[in-house]
């Protein structure tokens, strides 16, 4: 039988200018003389030229990875490699494999991993190293691509908003004037009297301007966590200032334009004759009859049920005890209806289950499985996009923070995507923002010394974000609030600093498309405040996203802001409004602001002489057909209507004596 030998190479000479090799089979029974083009090769003893070559040869145990940083980040590449022979050496090069790395800002380029200081966009590029042993043979690695994006903010560092020298606790976006622009409420400071509580009107173009008509010009409370609202249902969004537990609130009665109103809450306000005092409050249509509720308190804690009459009752069936900053109303199950999480600064934080009729379960067992101890805060959003609702929790002091995924059947799975240092902030507040439009919500989470900025990269991670503005800022932020104050389509940032001022950045925007969503409610509330969105893509970003409009004690959304990435349209989206109606619209364009009207809304009632009185509330200055029916096949116009206003009334006289009609409202 024929066998291949392994031959084994010996050099005879290194005097010839073409050296002989005597090839010897391992089994000694062929010889064979072979010359090669080899000049002043060490002596040596090997299995092979192949063989030899992939003993000598560095090998990559680890490549380097490609990375994206903004504008002052510090990066580093790193890479593993082995040898046979000897120690081994680093040649980092950046796009031409010629040419080596000759920036100044760099710390070593000769080892194993390659650190750029302080970066800027020339630094962007495709980098590599070659890799080599002591005999000179070298390898060279896969290229590891740098992008190098713009600083995401700009700090802004005129106007009142920034220069005013107050002590704030949190900031609320809303449009009170009905403008098209988000104004912004500046909230006080929890410990001390003082002029802290201020109004910014937006003025357009990026620039605020300090309201101090009265009554902003005298506010002097101890205030803490207090978001817009609209609970009089007329379309304005009023304000309800809560804070020190040993003061009375005091709501701010919007009357239309912007003109306030103050009134300080006192029993009157309670149908039962209960003082209400908190540190914060939420509102949401806990009952779902459109009209917004509350949830207010300090150590005791009332659901408050919106009369319809300018007056609350306070559901002490439903009291809740507990000291806390916070109070969040959010459908975590997704049965329509609004559950309350409330994270407790002493003791462990609790989640009720809203059953109906205002009876609350505590499902902190069953649901969280007691994961959450004391904490501050907890953001919820759908930041995996799967359409339901997460929560990442900041603990307090001893609380652990914790990140739990919804499992889409009522309960929750820890997840462990986040860098473990995110893990460990403590004592801050953590909000969702897709800042940079791609499709991906991250997290900013404020606290003693700056904000923390982690990027969600789309891969089920983050990344966390130095060396940009609001990460290099010593803002002492208690909360912080995203909202696009200057109508681009960006999220841009308002950090409330405990510190002597405040501090506004704005978003430097990119090519990534987007969309906002505006909701105005008839069934349901006027803000659609509880409402959910979802956009669906087929382009770039395949999954769905979900947005909430929200009025809770630390965050205000009173838009939907969706980013895109590359999609050249929405295929698809779904308003899911309080009332239970749902919206969808297809093919919707992309990079607009996008105002939605709740399809209209239609109660009756029958008058003494028989006549059916119709009250209805639709979108204003637009044509409506109202039309009557015996058998739900034939249907008649009775009158055409357009209103200035949403609320409008129509008396059908032609109804008296019948025993059954049916009515509909359509646009004409």
């Amino acid at each position: 039988m024929k066998t291949n030998p392994i031959p084994l190479v010996v050099r005879l000479t290194q005097a010839l200018a073409c050296p002989v090799w005597r090839c010897i089979s391992a089994a000694g029974a062929q010889f064979r003389w072979r010359h090669l083009a080899v000049v002043g090769a060490p002596l040596g003893l090997a299995l092979g030229l192949s063989q030899l070559a992939q003993a000598e040869v560095p090998i990559i145990v680890q490549q380097p990875s490609g990375q994206t940083v903004y504008v002052g980040a510090s990066v580093t590449f790193r890479i593993r490699a082995t040898t046979t022979d000897g120690s081994i050496s680093f040649q980092w090069q950046r796009d031409d494999p010629t040419v080596p790395v000759t920036f100044t800002n760099i710390v070593n380029a000769k080892r194993n991993f390659l650190t750029l200081l302080n970066v800027t966009l020339e630094h962007a590029g495709d980098y590599r190293v070659m890799v080599a042993n002591a005999a000179g043979d070298s390898v060279t690695s896969d290229v590891a691509r740098l992008e190098v994006r713009p600083a995401p903010f700009t700090k802004v560092t005129e106007g009142p908003v920034v220069t005013d020298a107050v002590t704030s606790w949190a900031g609320m976006f809303g449009d009170y004037d009905g403008d098209g622009l988000l104004d912004l409420v500046v909230l006080g400071d929890y410990f001390s009297f003082g002029k802290n509580t201020r109004l910014y009107h937006n003025e357009g173009q990026g620039q605020f301007r300090a309201v101090t008509d009265s009554p902003w010009d005298s506010l002097t409370n101890r205030v803490l966590y207090s978001p817009w609202a609209d609970p009089d249902n007329d379309g304005d969004l009023d304000l309800l200032l809560v804070g020190h537990e040993s003061d009375q609130p005091i709501f701010m009665e919007n009357g239309g334009g912007g003109v306030f109103t103050r009134h300080t809450v006192g029993t009157d306000w309670t149908s039962n004759q209960i003082q209400i005092r908190g540190w914060a409050a939420a509102w949401g249509d806990i009952d779902n009859d459109g009209l917004l509720d509350a949830v207010v308190g300090a150590y005791t804690t009332y659901p408050m049920r919106n009369n319809g009459d300018g007056t609350f009752t306070a559901m002490t069936n439903s009291v809740v005890y507990g000291s806390t900053h916070c109070y969040q109303l959010i459908d975590y199950d997704g049965d329509g209806d609004l559950d309350l999480f409330i994270p407790l600064d002493s003791g462990s934080s609790r989640l009720y289950r809203n059953e109906g009729h205002w009876e609350f379960t505590n499902v902190t067992d069953s649901v969280l499985q007691n994961r959450l101890g004391n904490g501050l805060n907890g953001a919820w959003a759908d930041f995996d996009n799967d359409g339901d609702l997460d929560l990442y929790f900041m603990g307090y002091e001893s609380g652990p923070d914790r990140f739990l995924v919804n499992n889409g059947d009522g309960t929750f799975a820890d997840w462990d995507g986040l860098p473990s240092s995110l893990l460990q902030v403590g004592n801050g507040m953590p909000v969702w923002g897709d800042y940079d439009n791609d499709g991906f919500l991250d997290l900013l989470v404020t606290g003693p010394d700056h904000c923390r900025l982690f990027r969600h990269s789309g891969v089920g991670s983050f990344v966390e974000v130095t060396a940009v503005h609001p990460t290099i800022d010593p803002s002492n932020a208690q909360s912080a609030a995203y909202a696009d104050y200057d109508n681009d389509g960006d999220l841009d940032l308002f950090v409330a600093g405990r510190g002597s001022h405040n501090y506004l950045y704005q978003n430097n925007g990119n090519a990534n498309h987007w969309l906002k969503v505006r909701l105005n409610g008839t069934a349901s509330n006027s803000h659609g405040v509880g409402a959910k969105a979802f956009a669906r893509t087929t382009e770039g970003l395949a999954a769905r996203q979900l947005r909430l409009i929200q009025a809770q004690s630390v965050i205000q959304e009173m838009e939907a802001h969706f980013g895109l990435g590359n999609a050249p349209s929405v295929t698809s989206l779904r308003v899911e409004w309080p009332s239970g109606a749902v919206q969808e619209l297809s093919n919707v364009a992309v990079n607009q602001i996008l105002t939605l009207w709740e399809p209209p809304a239609l109660t009756a009632a029958v008058q003494p002489d028989g006549a059916c009185a119709l009250s209805i509330r639709a979108e204003p200055n637009r044509a409506w057909q109202i039309q009557a029916s015996g058998d739900l096949a034939e249907w008649q116009t009775l009158t055409t209507m357009t209103s200035g206003t949403v609320g409008f009334e129509f008396v059908d006289s032609t109804a008296t004596g019948m025993d059954c009609r049916f009515y509909r409202v359509i646009p004409e």
